[in-house]
């Protein structure tokens, strides 16, 4: 998996003991002043977005793994002070009941890559098999959010209620909630374009494309998409833990009261490559392809936790 496919997974662990939104995006505009890339958008393009006003700022930043929301609130927790001797064992117990991946889950995320390069070597990608392993992998990050569940209810029995407030007090300063510039991001459809042209960039950069293929791939990244966009997988992501450093403190609190975000849209960055290689296979030569699946084979890892 390339280091750019981790450093987004990174602010996705934030929700989902790792961890977008597949309606997030109310159209799909223009991004302000996108960086270049292999050629210039088609003036096909103009017919597939329209142009939009330039936001405030720039789009989101992305944030090194730091582990899931039952993670941040056990650290914040023991960060908060005043943690009683007797106290010490039920947070150790709580924090126990947070787990990974199941091994068939990662088993089922290098099984979906390797189905990848084996598809695009052979000129197409078999989607009910890939569809049938991602069941699996949705099936672990269930899982793992039901651990998540228990590990916060259970933080959540074994603090006073002083204690609470001081941890959510304490979340709320590190998290703060979301700009208004973060939700224009989000749903003017900016924010998407410009991540699908990095993932497009990095999957073509070598591939030496002419000039009818360069145009086609850049359509690709105005067009919608059926799978969960790196920046809107980290918005949910985000979304949720708010939601829960929001109750926390709250006397009939339950973690599963603040649903995450489905399991579908967590499928990570490989999911968004994965269909992207499918639709690059038509545009690219036997031995373009070649070249595209050497580099999923470069990147190379597995996934989950």
């Amino acid at each position: 998996m390339t280091s750019r496919t981790y450093a987004i997974l990174a602010v996705a662990a934030v929700s989902l003991a790792h961890a977008g939104c597949n309606g997030c995006g109310t159209s799909t505009a223009l991004p302000p002043d996108p960086a270049p890339s292999a050629t210039a958008a088609p003036d096909a393009v103009a017919s597939v977005a329209p142009t939009a006003p330039s936001p405030s700022s720039d789009p989101p930043t992305r944030h090194r793994k730091i582990g899931g929301p039952a993670t941040v609130f056990v650290k914040a927790a023991r960060a908060a002070g005043g943690i009683k001797p007797e106290q010490k064992p039920q947070i150790a117990e709580a924090e126990a009941k947070i787990a990974g991946s199941p091994a068939e889950s990662r088993d089922a995320f290098k099984a979906i890559r390797a189905d990848v390069i084996a598809g695009v070597r052979a000129g197409a990608l078999d989607d009910a098999k890939l569809e049938t392993r991602w069941a699996v992998v949705d099936q672990g990050t269930r899982a793992r959010q039901a651990s998540d569940v228990a590990a916060l209810n259970a933080l959540w029995a074994a603090l006073e209620p002083s204690q609470r407030a001081a941890v959510a007090q304490k979340l709320r300063g590190e998290h703060p909630t979301m700009q208004e510039w973060t939700k224009q991001w989000m749903t003017d459809g900016r924010g998407r374009v410009q991540e699908t042209q990095k993932t497009l960039e990095q999957l073509t950069g070598d591939l030496d494309l002419d000039p009818d293929q360069k145009k086609k791939v850049t359509i690709l990244a105005y067009k919608p998409s059926p799978v969960t966009g790196s920046l809107e997988m980290q918005f949910e992501a985000k979304k949720h833990l708010l939601g829960l450093i929001e109750v926390f403190d709250k006397p009939d609190f339950d973690a599963a009261k603040v649903p995450p975000p489905p399991a579908k849209v967590m499928r990570g960055p490989l999911a968004e490559e994965a269909y992207y290689a499918g639709q690059l296979i038509p545009i690219l030569t036997p031995e373009q392809r070649t070249k595209l699946a050497a580099h999923y084979d470069r990147s190379g890892g597995g996934g989950g936790d």
